[in-house]
């Protein structure tokens, strides 16, 4: 006789009677509370103001400092604190405080902004908001793509060709950005083509055959980085009042909105919201 797995078995007694709530009255799952009051977070898609040249598509920077740029930067600032955040989120190590001591100072009047977006964006605000501190939330993994490539093209040929036109494809695209101001790029960086994007980590998870997954490995950690960013965003929360300001490279973006808006703990807001209008 075969015994049963105590899901296996809990499964049965769940389909052998009416789930409580699933008979039109709307009834809440047990622990997930969904119809509580939460947080609300947005996450805001950027590209890399002082252009680190980190990410794997190479690109010239832009001069984001200039008094053009600098009216483009304020006129975004003024939309993002419509969004009314009471903590804001950025790219730098969690559990660091290097970004916490140049913020502080930066208040007192004792260090003038650099160029990428943490400070131009993150400090301004948080400044202009009278927020005693900002939250470093990143969670460093880094991706082996050129060993990707490499495996790809012992063996799989096609799937290799298919990778190098769409990491083509982001040079020139990103290059064509910056023509257009810094409130257009960040509209692009937030929106359905950029999202569309994403699926080139699925592409690559083909990569590999047999017993090695050589893409799947690479894609499951970029995976395990935003899941980890997203629950460190989660741990900045303090009450159902706050209202989170995530901003974080686009690439990130579309992950971190899919595991924030399945949290049973806080409320996904759109940035379109808030980058609409002239």
């Amino acid at each position: 006789m075969r015994r049963l797995t105590p899901f296996a078995l809990l499964l049965l007694l769940l389909l052998a009677r009416p789930l409580a709530g699933l008979d039109g009255a709307g009834g809440e799952i047990p622990g997930l509370d969904l119809a509580r009051p939460k947080p609300k977070v947005l996450v805001l898609g950027v590209f890399h103001f002082d252009n680190p040249n980190l990410d794997y598509v190479k690109t010239a920077g832009q001069d984001m400092l200039s008094p053009d740029r600098q009216r483009e930067v304020r006129d975004l600032v003024g939309r993002l604190a419509k969004f009314r955040p009471t903590k804001i989120a950025l790219e730098a190590a969690y559990g660091t405080s290097d970004l916490q001591k140049k913020y502080a100072l930066y208040r007192e009047g004792k260090h003038t902004l650099a160029a990428d977006e943490r400070e131009q964006l993150g400090f301004r605000l948080a400044a202009e908001q009278g927020h005693p501190a900002v939250y470093p939330v990143d969670y460093k993994k880094d991706m082996d793509i050129d060993r990707v490539f490499k495996v790809a093209a012992n063996g799989q040929s096609e799937l290799a060709e298919r990778l190098q036109k769409v990491f083509g494809y982001i040079g020139p695209l990103v290059e064509n950005l910056k023509q257009r101001s810094v409130l257009e790029q960040i509209r692009f960086h937030n929106g359905r083509e950029m999202e569309t994007l994403s699926r080139a980590y699925l592409l690559m998870a083909e990569v590999g055959k047999g017993a090695d997954y050589a893409g799947a490995d690479e894609v499951a950690g970029w995976y395990e980085r935003n899941l980890k960013i997203a629950v460190n965003v989660l741990r900045v929360v303090e009450s159902p009042q706050d209202r989170i300001l995530v901003i974080f490279g686009s690439g990130h973006r579309p992950l971190l909105c899919h595991f924030l808006r399945e949290s049973p703990d806080v409320e996904l807001v759109d940035a379109a919201e808030y980058l609409e209008g002239n």
